[in-house]
């Protein structure tokens, strides 16, 4: 990982403008939890390339991972405005609504989601949170059967907010079989709170395991804070 915070520094002071390199940043910040340092990469893309939604969405997750949900509706919001039929605007605006507590507005937001598999991942969630367990099952089933190899780390996040942290777990094994891109982001990931995939981790996983991957974070953002990426767009 430090060999790829070098290679981003690099890029960055080639093309600072370039938005695939700016969004590559943004990930490696993001997911390494140095979540100021990623906003503001995310913003830096956006005034540059104002009128692509991709680059909305992608400060809407990053204000998500930091926990502004208000701030990750308004660059949702903006990233459908520019285009209203963007894949994945309702699923992301409908997975903050959830962390702010709000399954019942979920149930008509999702509706709009073209993304059958999204949708579903929001949709059990939602019902679960309303106390639909029967329609919650009927549609994890439905996302197992058609979704499996597509959203496995969504499914582990289903599994986690219906608090069964061994499914859970069974899922994020899956994820690394499918060779799941999103499972990088696991570690630092805000999910739903109390009833988050981070608590489940928490609750099941041995604390040497917790220990050695906050050893191994910790060193790689003194890297990443040693070489400066981000740092000009503070």
């Amino acid at each position: 990982m430090s060999a790829a915070a070098e290679h981003l520094k690099k890029a960055l002071a080639l093309e600072p403008a370039n938005p695939d390199v700016l969004v590559d940043a943004t990930y490696f910040a993001r997911r390494l939890g140095c979540l100021e340092q990623a906003i503001a990469i995310s913003k830096r893309q956006t005034s540059l390339d104002p009128i692509n939604p991709y680059s909305f969405q992608v400060l809407a997750y990053t204000y998500l991972s930091a926990g502004l949900l208000d701030d990750a509706i308004a660059a949702l919001q903006t990233a459908l405005q520019l285009s209203p039929g963007f894949l994945g605007g309702h699923e992301g605006i409908s997975e903050v609504l959830l962390q702010k507590g709000d399954a019942k507005t979920v149930l008509a937001e999702i509706q709009q989601e073209t993304l059958d598999g999204l949708r579903l991942v929001e949709l059990a969630m939602a019902q679960q949170a309303l106390g639909q367990e029967a329609e919650s099952n009927a549609a994890v089933e439905k996302l197992i059967e058609d979704y499996a190899a597509e959203y496995s780390c969504n499914i582990a996040y289903v599994f986690a907010f219906r608090g069964e942290a061994d499914r859970a777990f069974e899922w994020l094994d899956q994820a690394a079989e499918y060779r799941d891109l999103y499972l990088s982001a696991v570690a630092v990931y805000p999910d739903f709170h109390e009833h988050s995939l981070r608590s489940s981790l928490a609750a099941i996983s041995a604390p040497t395991w917790h220990g050695a991957r906050a050893a191994r974070r910790n060193q790689v953002r003194r890297r990443v804070a040693t070489i400066g990426i981000g740092g000009s767009f503070r």
